[in-house]
């Protein structure tokens, strides 16, 4: 079938790298929500909403190309098993990122907050993705088939409308018309796949019994776990009348903390409210000070330890002291391989490998209310 396809019909598309797409999404998404933050009502909240989906779904794949094109064979399993658990603490840290944000209201920004911290956050991915995702030329053969990524998006957008319009406006014409306007468009989209040279999703694909359920059940799952979640939020702040932070917190045991210390009482009345048990605090070392109560920086993170520790809430201390200083300094000697200097009589950082040693390494679980650096917290234990 490839080979009968005439020139005209391969144009349409456009060849790009894994590295310049993933820049691309990410810039383009970290636009988008800025967008999104300025929007001055719905239509055009909803139209940049629509661009930060397209942006996301560029970027989101680049992380699965870049890992199995860095990684060898051999190496793939142990990869994922790291970028795994990072897309679930996205997932579960997300939603609690903005409820914090909308609670707190920073600089009176309200909602807006929730895309508006995407500067901060999606500008310091896109420098360290320039500087650390390796430079590729890609397969410059394969294009993306731009018509068929219109046809699908069309697809999708009108299905969306129609369900959505539909149930809001008792099935009226227009919903109807947007739900045969889907119709046409998949229609197009499947036949589109059977004359591109490069289709968006190969017919071959479909006779992979490994792909048919992987996808079947992937859009079961999302499609339950993405709905429950909508539906008990709506729930909780509609129905019961939680706030956003205590509707974030409801179901979560432990929370890791940076906090401020104006808020932290609000934050300990929901954290308890919704069954929070265990908080981590990310404190300061600058707490073990001559006189903590003098300096800004030490009160302010004194001020929440004493506050986490006088309530009922059990607290694990972190002080990490001069980490940021110190990887600064690390980062040249690990570059260019050599050993690295620690502050530590007798120390040294020769790799430990399970082959070499001679029993597993156990190390005790950190004891709640004590620092990272093994003193005991000041104020009571809990």
């Amino acid at each position: 079938m490839e080979d009968a396809v005439d020139e005209d019909v391969q144009a349409p598309g456009v060849a790009v790298a894994g590295r310049e797409q993933g820049l691309t999404g990410l810039a383009g998404f970290t636009a988008a929500s800025v967008a999104c933050g300025l929007a001055t009502g719905p239509a055009t909240l909803i139209a940049a909403r629509l661009v930060q989906g397209a942006f996301g779904a560029l970027l989101i794949p680049q992380g699965f190309g870049i890992l199995g094109a860095v990684f060898p064979r051999d190496q793939i399993g142990t990869a994922f098993s790291a970028f795994g658990p990072v897309l679930g603490l996205s997932a579960v840290g997300g939603p609690i990122l903005a409820a914090t944000l909308i609670d707190t209201d920073p600089f009176g920004l309200g909602w807006r907050s929730m895309f508006l911290i995407d500067i901060v956050l999606g500008g310091a991915a896109l420098i360290a993705a320039h500087r650390l995702l390796p430079r590729d030329t890609g397969d410059r053969t394969v294009m993306i088939d731009t018509l068929g990524s219109l046809l699908l998006a069309g697809a999708m957008s009108t299905l969306l409308y129609g369900l959505i319009d539909g149930s809001g406006h008792h099935w009226r014409p227009a919903a109807w018309a947007a739900l045969a306007a889907a119709a046409v468009f998949f229609a197009l989209f499947a036949r589109r796949r059977t004359t591109a040279a490069n289709p968006l999703i190969r017919p071959s694909l479909f006779r992979n019994r490994g792909f048919v359920s992987g996808l079947v059940l992937g859009t079961a799952f999302f499609a339950a776990v993405a709905g429950l979640l909508y539906v008990i939020s709506l729930f909780l702040q509609g129905g019961l009348g939680y706030t956003t932070l205590r509707t974030a917190l409801t179901g979560v045991t432990t929370v890791f903390l940076y906090a401020a210390p104006d808020r932290i009482t609000d934050f300990i009345d929901h954290a308890q409210q919704a069954g929070v048990t265990h908080v981590v605090l990310l404190s300061s070392s600058s707490v073990l000070g001559p006189d903590p109560d003098s300096d800004p920086l030490a009160k302010s993170h004194l001020d929440v330890e004493r506050a986490l520790l006088a309530s009922p809430l059990t607290t694990t201390i972190l002080r990490p002291g001069s980490f940021a200083s110190n990887a600064g300094a690390w980062a040249w000697p690990i570059k260019a391989g050599r050993p690295v200097s620690l502050p530590f009589p007798g120390a040294h950082n020769d790799p430990i490998h399970e082959r070499t040693s001679p029993k597993p390494l156990t190390l005790p679980s950190p004891t709640p209310a004590t620092t990272a650096a093994g003193t005991p917290s000041p104020g009571p234990s809990r």
